[in-house]
């Protein structure tokens, strides 16, 4: 939920925030559990109706702006369109270049031996041809905001596995799936109150992440908690937030990625446990299945 703050008109005077920041910015304010209108309207706030996000605007970055008052007399969220820079277009081409990339390093394992024997023909030519599409995807990118990516094929199924050797094949599955999860990203819900995916793909992002944490906290340091800081988010969405904001964000996806390595050497203990007391392969393959974003 967001929330704003308003002049004497009742007219939205800043951007809006979610409610922990609203608690942030009044310490020495009591604030009940319930935000009802009549303790908002107390401290000069008002709460800002859920809308969709907008579709996005050609060769355009999406950012947050400050809410009207609608023809009802509701608050209304508003977004400005703001035109990509060179910079800003080359950085954006070189994020899709990484997703493709990305998108093709995820799928290697369906090119292993022991993968394509599993397979049946029309599963070896789906994947082939899904990998082609993205290798022959264009470097330029010409407009960042409508980019039609491949489909990937359907999950593949392990064949029955009836002997211990196979675990190892299990547990490589077992590390792909760590992969799609990470590489999924983090569904995060922002300060504006919009929910996002912070891109957790690969160590490059890890980085970015990590790098902007340390600047945001180098800013703290130095007493500034107000600058705000744009991140944009996979849906291309910029939304800007305090130093503080950006440490929590940052520190939400570090533990993200670091959980899907705690689970992924969690699932393997119990891989080993049911090889060690001969289990069936069904019962190995339900344990990487039973892993659920």
């Amino acid at each position: 939920m967001l929330y704003v703050k308003v002049d004497k008109n009742g007219v939205p005077c800043e951007y809006p925030i979610a409610e922990k920041e609203l608690r942030y910015r009044l310490p020495n304010v009591f604030l009940p559990k319930e935000l009802t209108p009549e303790v908002l309207a107390s401290i000069g706030f008002v709460q800002v109706p859920e809308q969709p996000a907008p579709e996005r605007v050609s060769l355009h970055a999406t950012v947050p702006d400050i809410p009207i008052i609608g023809d009802n007399g509701e608050i209304v969220r508003t977004y400005e369109f703001v035109p990509y820079t060179e910079e800003g277009l080359e950085h954006r081409r070189n994020e899709l270049r990484a997703k493709r990339d990305k998108l093709l390093k995820e799928c290697d394992w369906t090119q292993s031996e022991d993968v394509q024997a599993g397979m049946t023909a029309v599963e070896r030519q789906q994947w082939s041809d899904y990998r082609a599409a993205l290798r022959n995807m264009t470097d330029d990118f010409e407009d960042p905001n409508i980019v039609t990516w491949p489909v990937k094929p359907a999950a593949l199924k392990l064949p029955k596995i009836d002997t211990r050797s196979d675990a190892e094949a299990v547990k490589r599955r077992l590390a792909a799936k760590r992969i799609d999860v990470q590489g999924a990203g983090m569904t995060y819900t922002f300060p504006d109150g919009t929910t996002g995916t912070v891109q957790t793909r690969n160590a490059i992002d890890v980085i970015n992440i990590t790098g902007q944490a340390v600047g945001a906290m180098a800013l703290s340091m130095q007493g500034d908690t107000t600058t705000l800081l744009p991140f944009r988010d996979a849906q291309d969405i910029t939304h800007e937030l305090t130093p503080l904001q950006m440490v929590q964000m940052a520190m939400a996806a570090l533990n993200f990625v670091s959980a899907t390595y705690l689970k992924k050497w969690e699932l393997e203990n119990k891989l080993d446990e049911l090889t060690a007391n001969e289990a069936s392969g069904e019962e190995l393959v339900s344990v990487v299945e039973s892993w659920t974003p």
